[in-house]
């Protein structure tokens, strides 16, 4: 299977192709971030058409609490902006990372940054790619994974956070593969848009970890199953994405039983959770879970949304990937049967965390 990279690319190619097809029915008044319309216009000649999802965006960057900051990394002046909350931040970070063709300031007021950061104290932290993109293909480019650790550090350092605390890291489209190297999660099972993981400092470019398997950062092909990070992932998508056009909700859901029977998991059905997305800007959606498969992580579906970013994505990460269950000193893989027994619940702490 392709990486989210490869995938994205693909697609772009496929709608090149088909001319100005492209670009019909799209508007650039519709397209709401400078940076990304000018993106997007040099690179196809068109622009964009927003979701709706994008009318209820969170408070401006420009705002009291946001701060932008820069470090110099590969040569070149880099930023980020950090939101703290009035509690400090003392629950932890939480790293959001953009697409390509965006800004770190609309990812921020899409996935509503500020108002999550206040409701789970966390310190919200976006980086802005180079020229608004993410290297996650070229091994001789720039290493995109040493670069968030240096944000991490530099964070943690000005910030006083405490050393327990989690990190987690919640990338879109092109951002959600850089998001998977910092996870040692292998993307090329499952076809979503949203990938959020427990920050890992091992991390790396292109090994990933050497969670990966051989071959699947340069492009070659490999038949063999990648082995697991050994921790949750959350996954999303919107069931209108160009991410999964060519094998629908269906396929998706193929995918994602497909891969936990890869990884060894006991043959069980996913218990399902559905929510109305009644939030301003949200979806309604569905998120499953196989509850013998810890690694597998959870997949949300949202209804009627596109490649775009709604509210609820940021709050069900930071939950899920801060819930019970911890990933220091679980096997990769769950024991044969008998089903290991559920973890204990607790009012702290969720299902995923990779502490």
């Amino acid at each position: 299977m392709p990486s989210l990279s490869r995938l994205v690319r693909s697609v772009l190619l496929i709608a090149l192709a088909a001319g100005d097809d492209l670009c019909s029915g799209l508007d650039s008044s519709a397209c709401n971030d400078e940076a990304a319309c000018e993106w997007w216009g040099n690179r196809w000649g068109c622009w964009p058409a927003k979701d709706d999802a994008s009318a209820c965006n969170g408070t401006s960057t420009t705002d009291e609490g946001w701060v932008e900051e820069s470090l110099s990394y590969d040569g070149r002046e880099r930023t980020y902006l950090v939101y703290v909350p009035s509690n400090g931040g003392q629950n932890g970070i939480m790293l959001f990372i953009h697409g390509a063709g965006q800004s770190a300031a609309s990812l921020a007021s899409g996935y509503q940054v500020a108002e999550q950061a206040e409701t789970y104290g966390f310190i919200g932290v976006v980086p802005q790619g180079w020229m608004n993109e993410w290297n996650v293909d070229d091994p001789g480019g720039s290493n995109e994974v040493e670069f968030m650790h240096e944000v991490v550090h530099q964070v943690n350092a000005d910030y006083a956070v405490p050393a327990d605390a989690p990190i987690v890291a919640l990338g879109f489209s092109n951002g959600a593969e850089l998001a998977a190297n910092l996870g040692c999660y292998d993307s090329r099972h499952i076809y979503v848009a949203h990938v959020g993981v427990n920050y890992r400092a091992d991390s790396d470019f292109p090994s990933t970890c050497g969670s990966a398997a051989p071959g699947s950062k340069d492009g070659a092909q490999v038949d063999e199953p990648a082995p697991s990070s050994g921790c949750a992932e959350y996954l999303a998508v919107g069931e209108n994405d160009w991410f999964i056009a060519s094998i629908g909700t269906e396929g998706l859901l193929e995918q994602y039983t497909a891969r936990r029977d890869e990884l060894g998991c006991p043959e069980e059905g996913w218990n399902v959770t559905a929510f109305a997305g009644a939030g301003c800007g949200d979806r309604p959606h569905a998120c499953y879970l196989y509850p013998s498969c810890f690694d597998l992580g959870q997949l949300c579906v949202y209804e009627d949304l596109g490649h775009d970013t709604v509210p609820s994505m940021a709050s069900e990460a930071w939950t899920f990937l801060t819930g019970v269950g911890t990933c220091e000193g679980r096997p990769a893989r769950p024991p044969a049967p008998p089903t290991p027994p559920p973890q204990p619940l607790s009012p702290e702490r969720g299902f995923g965390v990779c502490s």
